[in-house]
């Protein structure tokens, strides 16, 4: 039976990144944009683990996410990575660390350390196999992809509809 993993991300390029990074045999991804779409998801799911994104547009960012599921007497013992471009809050930092429960990852993230978190927080190793050569440059040009989003977030620029930043 495959593990239901629910990503609550915003950014379609952020989104697509976990889509391909995460995909395996093993591992069933859901999405939802919003934080509000998220908790629903994640009700209806059940998932196994869950990937929040702190910057969510809505009501409900990742953090009140995070705290309804806390709060929540059948999500209490969900693991949940919190992936985020914004640094770690001083308020936050004893939940997060060396914590098998909560995993706290700054964007742009390292593919090989989120699916080891990935892997540690179900109990289950080996969910993919290490990558051939070819697999590692693909890996790397996509690292690389993330962290150019993440300079033009820093930089406050979008791109546009029609592809150039505005």
């Amino acid at each position: 039976m495959p593990y239901r993993l629910v990503a609550v991300e915003d950014e379609p390029e952020i989104a697509e990144l976990l889509r391909v990074v995460l995909a395996c045999p093993q591992i069933v991804l859901y999405g939802a944009v919003t934080g509000r779409e998220g908790l629903a998801l994640i009700h209806e799911v059940r998932p196994h683990l869950a990937i929040l994104d702190v910057m969510l547009p809505g009501e409900l960012d990742g953090w009140q996410v995070f705290d309804a599921l806390r709060a929540d007497p059948d999500f209490q013992a969900l693991p949940i990575i919190i992936l985020t471009v914004l640094r770690e809050h001083i308020e936050r930092r004893a939940a997060f660390r060396d914590n098998m429960l909560n995993q706290y990852i700054s964007k742009p993230f390292d593919t090989p350390v989120l699916r080891a978190h990935v892997e540690r927080m179900l109990g289950q190793a080996d969910l993919w196999q290490a990558p051939s050569r070819s697999l590692r440059d693909v890996i790397g040009l996509l690292h690389d992809a993330n962290e150019a989003l993440d300079l033009e977030r820093r930089r406050g620029r979008r791109k546009g509809p029609d592809g150039p930043p505005s």
